[in-house]
């Protein structure tokens, strides 16, 4: 089942990739709103999760050559698996 959660710009550092799930950009921007834009060279967007059961999620593109709306396999980042379950939980 569903869990709440919210999107903002949480201190991700330390997240590391757990898993990946494959949607769309529309899907993920219906879902947890705008991603935050970066310019490095790695991620082109990205969105910071918290959960109510306390988990942190990075959702994010990984060297895409491709613009991000056409994206359709996603890393999740996190402190253990747990994020990848909350997430695909959503997402599905």
């Amino acid at each position: 089942c569903s869990m709440n959660y919210v999107t903002g710009n949480f201190d991700v550092c330390g997240t590391y990739l757990q898993g990946t799930v494959n949607t769309s950009y529309d899907r993920l921007v219906n879902l947890f709103g705008e991603p935050i834009t970066r310019s490095d060279d790695k991620v082109q967007v990205e969105w910071a999760v918290k959960f109510d059961d306390g988990t942190l999620a990075t959702i994010y593109d990984w060297k895409e050559d491709t613009n991000p709306s056409d994206v359709t396999e996603w890393h999740i980042g996190g402190f253990s698996q747990a994020a990848v379950y909350n997430v695909i939980d959503e997402v599905i």
